[in-house]
């Protein structure tokens, strides 16, 4: 009996994993070199299902640069994703396009710890 064609579901996850670990070591990489004194971390990613779009939610320290270091990092992503390209080409059939996000999860944990502590 001739065993089942498709997709490999182990195997999705697999290049998923190393498609987001790829992009995080360049992301990280050109946030050292070029935006001193500030820290960006990658906190989730997404890539869709058809490899079609690689979305990352990151967090950016300290908090009154971090719509001008998104900014920076938006107007760059092209010079990012290139160097990106450029050293997983070969690994990957398809390369997603890389979207970015603010990840808002802590700003609302503190929010609701203030509340919190209002109340005591």
């Amino acid at each position: 009996m001739p065993k089942p064609r498709g997709n490999n579901p182990f195997k999705s996850e697999k290049i998923k994993e190393q498609v987001v670990r790829s992009f995080e070591h360049v992301l990280q990489s050109f946030v050292q070199a070029n935006l001193r004194g500030v820290v960006v971390g990658v906190l989730a990613t997404r890539l869709s299902g058809d490899y079609s779009y690689l979305d990352i939610y990151i967090s950016i320290y300290p908090e009154e640069k971090k719509i001008e270091v998104l900014e920076i990092l938006n107007q760059s992503l092209p010079r990012i994703s290139h160097t990106w390209v450029t050293t997983t080409a070969k690994r990957f059939r398809k390369i997603p396009t890389v979207r970015l996000f603010l990840d808002d999860t802590l700003d609302h944990m503190d929010a609701v710890n203030q509340l919190f502590e209002s109340d005591l």
